[in-house]
């Protein structure tokens, strides 16, 4: 008897719940709503204003290109598949393969500096610097 109630009661409550709803009205639009929508699309959009004329100026100086960033290595990672993983400047990075304990870092003006975990070089001049060196 008690689940008939409720039964019941759940009943009378959907009723109501749908007998107040809002009818969502006209989905489309009437001809001549249409129409005018119609007109609206297809009428000519305002006049752009006339495009300014290209200014042929001289070409701006040439900047210096900016110094290199230093490389700090953080960490070295080796697998004993074979595959390495660097840590430069916070960001991993994978190599095939390199010195133990050590990282390869390019310089612009040509060769490499070894550089080990702990340690940055700042490529320009090729000065390795101990980032936790004892002071």
């Amino acid at each position: 008897m008690r689940h008939a109630t409720w039964l019941l009661l759940l009943q009378l409550l959907c009723a109501h719940a749908s007998a107040q709803t809002v009818p969502i009205g006209r989905l489309f639009s009437t001809p001549a709503e249409r129409e005018r929508i119609d007109r609206q699309r297809g009428s000519a959009p305002p006049p752009a204003a006339a495009p300014a004329p290209l200014v042929t100026a001289e070409p701006p100086a040439a900047r210096p290109a900016p110094p290199p960033i230093p490389v700090t290595v953080d960490g070295i990672v080796r697998r004993s598949g074979g595959k390495t993983t660097v840590w430069l400047n916070q960001v991993p990075t994978e190599i095939a393969a390199g010195a133990p304990g050590a990282y390869a870092v390019p310089l612009p003006a040509g060769g490499s500096v070894l550089v080990k975990p702990g340690q940055s070089v700042d490529p320009a001049s090729a000065a390795r610097k101990d980032l936790y060196a004892p002071r």
